[in-house]
């Protein structure tokens, strides 16, 4: 049996390194014959949608774990979104 090591695990929040104003959640991971890849939930906390599948390569390279003591996440979390319909 092959063991698989996860870079972050479900459920995790994260940031992108360029550190954009929204934080995702790894959702979860899927392989197939063209590798492992990552399914995000963007903007988790404010305005969540499905990501496509990331490759295991570009999560490494574009985001890292951000902890809920972050002052930023914080910050989204106490805010109250409305999104207005037009």
């Amino acid at each position: 049996m092959n063991n698989i090591e996860l870079p972050f695990p479900i459920g995790t929040y994260l940031i992108t390194e360029d550190e954009m104003k929204h934080i995702d959640k790894v959702e979860k991971y899927v392989i197939n014959q063209k590798g492992m890849f990552v399914v995000l939930t963007y903007d988790a906390i404010s305005d969540p949608r499905t990501s496509q599948m990331i490759s295991i390569e570009k999560l490494k390279e574009s985001w890292k774990i951000v902890s809920e003591d972050d002052p930023f996440f914080k910050q989204l979390k106490s805010k109250k979104y409305v999104k207005k319909i037009i």
